[in-house]
């Protein structure tokens, strides 16, 4: 593969395969959330319950995550700010590896 040309230079191409499956890992949790939201909550109350989780997706994720990576990459390079913010990706994929445990003692409840 190589290396690729930017404007600011040469970026390697070394991180960005581990990005990439970083960011595959935690696109694809996001139904998961949704299917358990929907199967644990009372059906009164799913009108909140998945307002919740779309307030939480948007102020979390979606609005501030452009934001965060423009001004990182302006500060150090969009290489570099995709590098930094693999790590949240990675870590949030691991704590929704971990909730298979939790949501089988939520449902036996």
């Amino acid at each position: 593969m190589g290396s690729s040309v930017s404007r600011r230079g040469i970026a390697s191409d070394a991180g960005q395969g581990s990005c990439a499956n970083s960011l595959a890992a935690v696109a694809g949790a996001v139904g998961l959330v949704g299917a358990m939201v929907a199967n644990l909550t009372p059906l009164a109350i799913h009108g909140s319950a998945f307002g919740t989780l779309t307030l939480e997706n948007n102020l979390l994720g979606l609005a501030p995550g452009p934001i965060l990576t423009g001004c990182i990459a302006d500060a150090l390079g969009l290489a570099e700010a995709i590098r930094i913010l693999a790590a949240p990706c990675v870590a949030s994929a691991l704590i929704h590896a971990a909730l298979p445990r939790s949501y089988l003692r939520d449902v036996m409840r």
